[in-house]
């Protein structure tokens, strides 16, 4: 749709991405296939710049980064990478942040692609209560406010 709506990106990014895979779409009918499945202002925006991508060499990845150019600027992505890294439990329960956890961590890919790294992560988000019937150790980062 086009709006500045970081979860709705990401889910339409892995929709497309799923679709394309599961009909065996071939490379050259991507593009034509993943514009048409845009909505108000991002159809629109299509609209009036695809004659500048129409060379044989555009491919759907071309087309996938001239989209998140657009309509998920890098100011964006470091404020959705920035509250995974601050995220706390605080009132919600375990099943809340967790889910909530899941949600932002893949606005941190390279933060999450090591399984050591997230769990550590996840644990250090849990309230003391919880980190203390684990058996971990809190750190000091664990305590860090948000900015």
């Amino acid at each position: 749709m086009g709006e500045p709506d970081p979860v709705k990106f990401k889910d339409w990014i892995a929709y497309m991405e799923k679709l394309l895979e599961i009909i065996s779409c071939p490379e050259h009918m991507k593009v034509k296939l993943a514009s048409f499945y845009l909505e108000g202002p991002a159809e629109i925006w299509w609209r009036t710049v695809k004659k500048n991508f129409q060379q044989p060499d555009y491919t759907c990845d071309k087309f996938l980064e001239t989209i998140r150019q657009r309509f998920y600027p890098p100011a964006l992505q470091e404020k959705k990478e920035s509250e995974f890294l601050y995220l706390r439990q605080g009132k919600m329960t375990v099943v809340e942040y967790a889910a909530k956890f899941m949600e932002l961590s893949r606005f941190a890919p390279e933060l999450v692609s090591s399984e050591k790294f997230k769990t550590s992560r996840f644990f250090e988000g849990l309230n003391f209560k919880y980190q203390k019937r684990w058996g971990i150790t809190p750190t000091i980062k664990s305590y860090m406010i948000e900015p």
